[in-house]
């Protein structure tokens, strides 16, 4: 038997090999992928909690408590190792060593040169170095003397340089610190410095009579924290901060990390060894928004990552069954001559283990090369999966033959063929659970969106639709076909008549892989529709969040604002808006109480002008002149009558005309009315608010134009959303950590399984190019020509391929809205739905443009096995392939 072995490993050879490469890249992906979604998610966990994400233990302390307790800041080092080692096991992993220091704000400071009152912030470290540099100056030079490391910002505020002196506090207990150093920071917004106060972020405050004071920051040296405890009996706020560590972040269990903050909240102040103390941290929120979008990304990705499994899958058992189906000639020879079952599984074994086995090893090993991210367990599962169906799936395939069946052959491919009642009973069966699996994925909902992603009815039910609509279209698309054929069969030329009839009589295994081909455009209509539907909502969250392209916010603005700002390159146009907080209400049969509102006061038709394409966001004016909008949290409080609005010792009367349900810039919750602008005198009539719009705006001049506009006493207002960009709100959402993990996702899923689905046509139409060959053999010896079998091979597999990836780009596009609350994109877009999935123009380009591919392989599979070249050989019988 050896030599036959071998004389069959040589005669499929090529075959054997385009297998075992399939099974290998096959075993590879499914070692990346899970490995590279969970580093995505680590990551974007990571990108959420921020490089500013610190868990901070804070406690104030001075004179002889904190003294006794830190006598060096260099005490302050051993604390938080002890406080470290308190946390949690989930807490302590995710965070850093302690960085300590002590800060005492705001301390009055003199200097004979200074030309207005200054106040400084103190700063002094458990280590003295740090990311910065020292620009001028030397190390602190004298141990015994307090000494000060100022940046060049901070030294040109309060008039000093190196060598300077400055004095804290008055009389015998003051101390004179040495300007010794100017430091520059090496990241100057890192989370380093957020909570050193006002080292590397100098600035003027001005109260409300327009008194002007320098306020800045300084870093101290040893010698200064001990006089600043024992001569000035000053007092210190201690801060232990621990930053988040990126390498123990994992997102599946940030969720916990929760539960964790709270445990160590309650052990913080339980201490009695040390001075009161409690836990500072912004992490909370920033879990709390991970967890949604992290639920949510899990659902979707999920959804794409199981269609994609089915692929892969499905595209590897269509190879085994082709290559299994190339040696029914030689079993079929072989059963005749009265070789048992176990023998031809033997001799299918003898094919696929040396060959599919070493080919899966090979898969895992490039998986692992790779080094997407953390290897995980299920990847060995699904190596061995894959390598179990690459060897046992030819074999079950051999063992269903029978003697007759073996030596009987295929059946004649101008005959349909007949599907069994199991046949029948099976695909009602998988009919009957894919319904059953929709319906119950959306009863559950939304009610358990934070357990669904890991749920496996999330990833069957993509593929029970997707397997559902093939069997549909494989039981449809006959007789359509069959009906175009008789009607081309009234014409004169025989190609519309061959090619619809040939293609209405496709062969189980010749139609099984537009199954694959379903699966994979349902996939990629599935990624599209997502990615458009969460586009859109982050534009619609964008326009929400700003009003329009650009938005100035202050306490007040001159009235002459919105005609300076026209002035500015890019303006188109200008809107005020007057935002009254605290108004009451009273005066009208509407009052329900003692209650206060936000008055908003703006020109809605103005507003709507400047929109554009927004404008339908932007509700209608009322029509009476007295008419206001009222938003669903303030209507049990105004009501349906007229009533009067109170503030500033002014009333207005109003008259409820309408609900709006959102306006941009303000918080849907918060009880609030719309009022017409011109209804405000004097100086209520002052904006606070101004909505700008323009094309390629003039950034830096709408910045100095608008802070001209702020009078003095409301210089305090102007903070880092002072202006505000819808373009940059919308990057901000596109851009997010998790909203990045989920684009890739979908673009690396479209990518391969669109070359799984070609690989499908391929398949397709190298399985039956034998057969055709032999019937357009016969066609061509009537005359046939080139051009006609060209027309003729496009014709056959045209429309079933077309059916195929029309029905799954169709299933791809109703799997958002067929699952309901389960795809939710709220998290991703500020709260706001993302309903509109339809398809951009670019993606349906790229679905015609792989159909174009698709005929493009179609022709030149016919140019490979062109009749004309080897008419004799194909028209032999009994000949093997």
């Amino acid at each position: 038997m050896r030599g036959p072995r071998i004389r069959l490993v040589r005669t499929h050879w090529a075959a054997l090999l385009a297998v075992a490469v399939l099974t290998a890249v096959t075993t590879a992906l499914a070692v990346v992928f899970p490995a590279r979604a969970v580093n995505g998610y680590d990551k974007a966990a990571a990108g959420v909690l921020g490089t500013d994400g610190t868990v901070n233990i804070v406690g104030a302390a001075g004179d002889r408590a904190a003294f006794s307790k830190f006598a060096t800041p260099a005490a302050m080092v051993a604390e938080g190792v002890t406080w470290h080692s308190m946390m949690p096991t989930r807490l302590r992993s995710a965070t850093q060593v302690a960085d300590p220091f002590a800060l005492a704000t705001k301390e009055a400071v003199q200097q004979p040169r200074m030309v207005r009152p200054a106040k400084i912030d103190l700063v002094v470290n458990a280590e003295l170095t740090g990311p910065y540099r020292v620009v001028q100056g030397q190390p602190y030079p004298s141990a015994m003397h307090p000494d000060l490391a100022l940046t060049q910002a901070t030294a040109d505020l309060l008039g000093v340089k190196v060598g300077s002196a400055l004095q804290v506090g008055k009389g015998p207990n003051a101390i004179w610190f040495t300007v010794s150093q100017i430091i520059a920071p090496v990241d100057p917004g890192g989370g380093y410095w957020s909570g050193r106060g006002s080292v590397v972020t100098p600035h003027v405050e001005v109260d409300a009579d327009g008194r002007e004071t320098a306020v800045g920051g300084a870093l101290m040296n040893y010698n200064g924290y001990t006089e600043f405890l024992t001569k000035y009996s000053g007092r210190f706020l201690y801060n232990w901060r621990f930053p988040v560590d990126p390498s123990g972040i994992h997102a599946s269990n940030l969720g916990g990390l929760s539960t964790d903050l709270n445990r160590f909240r309650v052990a913080v102040p339980a201490r009695t060894d040390i001075f009161a103390c409690e836990v500072h941290t912004p992490l909370d929120g920033r879990i709390s928004d991970f967890v949604g979008q992290y639920a949510t990304a899990q659902v979707i990705t999920g959804l794409a990552f199981s269609g994609l499994a089915a692929v892969l899958v499905g595209a590897l058992l269509l190879s085994l069954a082709l290559f299994t189906e190339r040696l029914r000639g030689t079993l079929a020879v072989m059963r005749a001559r009265g070789s048992s079952l176990f023998q031809l599984v033997q001799t299918i074994s003898w094919l696929t283990l040396p060959a599919l086995l070493p080919a899966a090893a090979a898969g895992y090993g490039i998986g692992l090369l790779v080094h997407a991210g953390p290897t995980r367990t299920i990847s060995l599962y699904l190596a061995g999966v894959i390598a179990l169906v690459a060897v046992a799936f030819p074999c079950a395939l051999a063992a269903r033959w029978n003697r007759g069946a073996a030596t009987a052959g295929r059946r004649p491919e101008g005959t349909t063929p007949k599907a069994s009642r199991r046949r029948l009973v099976l695909e009602l069966l998988v009919l009957v659970i894919a319904v059953i699996s929709l319906i119950i994925l959306r009863r559950r909902g939304l009610a358990a969106q934070a357990e669904l992603g890991a749920d496996p009815l999330i990833w069957a039910v993509p593929v029970l639709l997707g397997v559902a609509a093939g069997l549909i279209v494989l039981r449809g698309f006959p007789w359509p076909l069959r009906a175009a054929g008789r009607l081309f069969g009234r014409g004169r030329s025989m190609v519309g008549f061959v090619g619809f009839a040939r293609a209405s009589r496709q062969q189980v295994v010749t139609v099984l892989p537009l199954v694959v081909l379903l699966l994979a455009a349902a996939v990629a209509g599935f990624g599209a529709t997502v990615d458009a539907a969460l586009g859109r909502g982050q534009q619609t969250a964008a326009w929400y969040s700003v009003g329009s392209d650009a938005r100035i916010t202050a306490t007040q603005f001159d009235y002459r604002l919105p005609q300076q700002l026209k002035s500015v390159r890019g303006v188109t146009g200008v809107v005020p808006l007057r935002s009254i907080p605290d108004a009451g209400i009273g005066g009208g049969a509407g009052q329900k109480g003692h209650v206060s509102i936000t008055v908003l006061a703006v020109d809605l038709d103005a507003l709507r002008a400047i929109a554009g394409g927004a404008a339908r966001f932007v509700p209608q004016a009322p029509t009476a002149p007295d008419g206001i909008l009222v938003s669903p949290a303030a209507v049990q409080y105004i009501g349906t009558q007229p009533t009067t609005l109170n503030w500033f010792n002014k009333s207005l009367p109003v008259r409820p005309a309408g609900i709006v349900n959102r306006f941009p810039g303000q918080d849907a919750t918060t009880p609030y009315v719309i009022v017409p602008f011109h209804a405000l005198k004097d100086i209520d009539a002052y904006p606070t608010r101004v909505f700008v719009q323009g094309r390629n705006i003039d950034r830096k001049a709408l910045d100095q134009v608008a802070r001209k506009a702020v009078p003095d006493f409301a210089a305090n207002s102007i903070g880092a959303d002072f202006v505000r960009y819808q373009g940059d709100v919308e990057q901000s959402l596109r851009k997010g950590p998790m909203v990045q993990v989920v684009h890739k996702a979908f673009a690396e899923c479209a990518l391969i399984v669109v070359g799984y689905g070609l690989l499908s046509v391929l398949m397709l139409l190298l399985v039956g190019a034998r057969d055709r060959g032999r019937a357009i053999a016969h066609l061509e010896v009537l005359g046939l020509s080139r051009r006609q079998r060209r027309t003729l091979a496009l014709i056959e597999i045209g429309p079933v391929v077309l059916c195929a990836v029309l029905a799954g780009w169709l299933v791809g596009m109703l799997l958002p809205r067929l699952t309901g609350p389960v795809v939710n994109l709220r998290p991703y877009t500020l709260g706001f739905a993302a309903s509109n999935h339809a398809v951009e123009p670019l993606h349906l380009a790229a679905l015609a443009a792989v159909l174009l591919v698709a005929a493009g392989a179609a022709v030149l599979v016919d140019r490979i096995f062109d009749a004309r070249h080897r008419l004799g050989e194909v028209l032999r019988t009994g000949e093997e392939t």
